[in-house]
């Protein structure tokens, strides 16, 4: 007779799987985000973990006040737009359509949930201090086609950001 440890232990496993498959399969998070936008980046605020924004290809960005239950798309007022508006085609996937310029990165103030920087291909830096409801370009000093690809605040003080680029 095999070791009944080793029976149990292995039932243990079996079972234990079969619930983790279980709680994955009905998780609330999918591949795609709200609306089938493609999630280019994420950000949870410092001061508050419900509070998180997400950046997307082409549809701008969108935002949860509890953790990721909801979401609310942001404003576009003053994000940049495409030349031209992408494929619409039927056989092109659903986070194609769209008309603003992909968000790369999302930093949120450690200290005020409200005040957001986001970094986007090639039209650069914004910022928004009212959580998203208008945004201004904030590198006007930079060059023009900037893609910004990671952007971190220091924790020390909250004037200090860094960019990362690929210009």
């Amino acid at each position: 007779m095999k070791n009944p440890i080793l029976i149990i232990a292995g039932i243990l496993f079996y079972v234990v799987a079969q619930t983790q498959s279980i709680i994955i399969d009905e998780s609330k998070w999918h591949r795609d985000g709200p609306n089938c936008a493609k999630v280019q980046s994420l950000a949870m605020a410092p001061s508050n973990p419900d509070v998180l924004y997400m950046g997307t290809y082409s549809k701008g960005i969108y935002k949860t006040t509890n953790g990721g239950e909801t979401w609310t798309y942001c404003s576009t007022d003053n994000l940049s737009v495409y030349g031209d508006t992408l494929d619409n085609s039927t056989n092109s996937p659903c986070w194609w359509f769209g008309d603003y310029q992909m968000v790369d990165a999302i930093a949120v103030d450690p200290e005020d949930e409200n005040h957001i920087w986001a970094g986007t291909n090639e039209t650069g830096l914004f910022e928004s201090t009212n959580g998203g409801n208008s945004w201004q370009q904030a590198n006007v000093t930079l060059p023009s086609l900037l893609s910004v690809n990671i952007i971190s605040i220091n924790p020390y003080d909250n004037d200090d950001i860094l960019i990362g680029t690929d210009y």
